[in-house]
């Protein structure tokens, strides 16, 4: 029975299948012991032998036997990839904690710079590099994938003379090694109080990516203009816009934390389609086919993801949105489930550590759960609201030929539905985020099934009206102006919407760290209620005909 289903879902949803093996398979590669990368290869090569024997490239798989060797290959590439990169880690691991001297690091900024003021005038400047290479008079060594942070020691006042990122920098220090909770293992950098000043060897213009980061500094000055003045707004606005977070007071930080609302400061989904929505807009202007709308669109919006920082949340965004927008240069109908496994396969094949990474699994994890439960969510809502009701009279009135009434009640159909699905979709990301923010911060914001539905509109508000008076900075500092200025009210709505909800006491609280098994107990008691809605799914109320041909 089992073999037989496998075979019928390795036909119907190939890759659904490859992809879960292939995650899965990663996961086993960083817990297989040193010296595997060999074993998962043959694996692999079997695999492959025995469906290139069988002809399946040609005719498809034909039964359990070529399951067998396809999931066989598919988890061995996965478990290969992994341990490559375990064993690549491991010698990185090993040669940075051998050093026990002061060394001159050479690497690239690659975030941006975290200023946190100590005593006096003293401030440390910590962000991410790499890669990190030193030379110690024996040979010159490399780090590519052991995750390096680096702290450096100034001034509150070298705000011009601090690293920036894309900026190529010496810097004079010691290098330690840690072991994390989720034990992966971390390098931190240090120039030390007391060390000598470090040099910058290469400015940001000097490259195609500090170019794109002078823009990006260009551009957190235009979505400011004339609200330089409004308290905590201009900051929030450059962190919502183009991912500049480090604008944000620690306050902020803090309640929008406790609200459970912090995500919308993350470029992420709602950015990624707010751009995509506009680049669309003048592609359909100009009068584009839909067909090539992706060789004007996409390179753009990968451009506005390495910009505002590239962080998996965006990353995996922007190669949703980009599947999307070739599927139909493919002859394929656009999905937004094979979208989200196409990206998942290319990007944890790129970097597998990413499934270690709090940020990409809360991404990935949001956006299958919002897949799997808005339509039914919004279904549900849409009835509490009456929304269903609505609509069923407005196609009966249609149909009639009514088209005065049809003309008002169309308006507050369009009302009700919004608010339908914007608690669909909090709801649905409530359920699925609560775990992994237990797991990850031993905390569960309850607040945030209250506070996101009027936060995530206004980010919205905010976002498009942000990115309007951008564009419109370039030709008219009036015009933007007042959209900087739409978008600052809405960021002052959810500035008090998070501040109200976060003083509740109650509706964010801290927990020990949630377990792997309870998180895992609470995504199977959510793939149950997924199995239930679709058993209780109502049936066609044969209306449905009096729809058809509308829009």
């Amino acid at each position: 029975m089992i073999p037989a289903r496998l075979l019928r879902l390795s036909k119907r949803q190939p890759l659904l299948a490859v992809t879960v093996l292939f995650l899965v398979g990663v996961v086993a590669g960083f817990r297989l012991p040193p010296g595997s990368l060999w074993l998962c290869a043959a694996g692999a090569a079997a695999g492959l032998a025995w469906l290139l024997w069988r002809g399946a490239a040609r005719v498809g798989l034909r039964g359990v036997a070529d399951v067998a060797a396809a999931a066989l290959g598919v988890l061995c590439i996965g478990a290969g990839r992994a341990a490559w990169n375990v064993a690549r880690l491991a010698q990185e691991t090993e040669t940075a904690r051998a050093l026990d001297a002061p060394q001159a690091f050479v690497c690239r900024v690659k975030s941006d710079v975290a200023v946190v003021p100590l005593t006096g005038a003293a401030a440390r400047y910590t962000f991410d590099v790499g890669p990190v290479t030193w030379s110690d008079g024996t040979g010159t060594f490399r780090i590519r994938h052991l995750p390096v942070t680096a702290s450096w020691y100034g001034s509150v006042y070298d705000g011009r003379d601090a690293p920036k990122p894309n900026e190529v920098w010496r810097l004079n220090g010691r290098l330690r090694v840690e072991t994390r909770r989720n034990g992966q293992t971390h390098a931190y950098l240090s120039t030390g109080k007391g060390e000598r000043r470090s040099l910058r060897l290469a400015s940001a213009g000097d490259t195609w990516l500090g170019r794109l980061g002078r823009f990006q500094r260009d551009a957190v000055r235009r979505v400011t203009l004339g609200i330089e003045d409004w308290d905590v707004v201009p900051g929030l606005n450059q962190a919502m816009l183009l991912g500049s977070r480090n604008e944000m007071s620690e306050e902020m930080r803090r309640i929008f934390s406790m609200s459970g609302t912090i995500h919308v400061f993350a470029i992420s989904g709602l950015h990624i389609a707010l751009v995509a929505t506009v680049l669309i807009f003048f592609a359909r202007f100009a009068r584009l086919p839909r067909l090539h709308w992706a060789f004007a669109v996409v390179p753009l919006l990968i451009m506005y993801t390495i910009v505002t920082g590239a962080r998996p949340s965006a990353v995996r965004a922007c190669g949703m949105a980009v599947c999307l927008l070739v599927a139909p240069l493919l002859g394929r109908k656009p999905n937004a489930l094979a979208a989200l496994l196409a990206t998942a396969l290319v990007l944890h094949f790129w970097q597998p550590s990413l499934l270690f990474n709090a940020g990409n699994v809360l991404s990935f994890s949001t956006v299958t759960g919002l897949i799997i439960f808005v339509p039914d969510f919004s279904a549900f809502f849409r009835r509490c609201v009456g929304s269903a009701a609505l609509q069923k009279k407005i196609q009966m009135l249609d149909a009639a030929d009514n088209r005065v009434q049809v003309r008002y009640l169309r308006g507050g159909a369009v009302v009700l539905r919004y608010v339908a699905d914007v608690f669909a979709v909090a709801l649905a990301a409530w359920l699925v985020s609560v775990p992994l923010t237990g797991y990850y911060f031993g905390r569960v914001p309850v607040g945030g099934l209250l506070a996101n539905p009027v936060v995530t509109s206004c980010a919205f508000m905010v976002v498009t009206s942000g990115l309007i008076g951008l564009l419109a900075s370039l030709a008219s500092a009036w015009v933007a102006v007042c959209f900087n200025a739409a978008a600052g009210f809405f960021t002052m709505i959810m500035v008090r919407t998070a501040a109200i909800t976060a003083s509740v006491k109650w509706l964010s609280f801290e927990t020990a760290p949630w377990s792997g098994w309870s998180v895992a107990a609470w995504f199977a008691g959510l793939a149950v209620l997924a199995v239930w809605i679709r058993i209780r799914r109502q049936p066609p109320d044969g209306l449905e005909w009096l729809g058809e041909g509308m829009g």
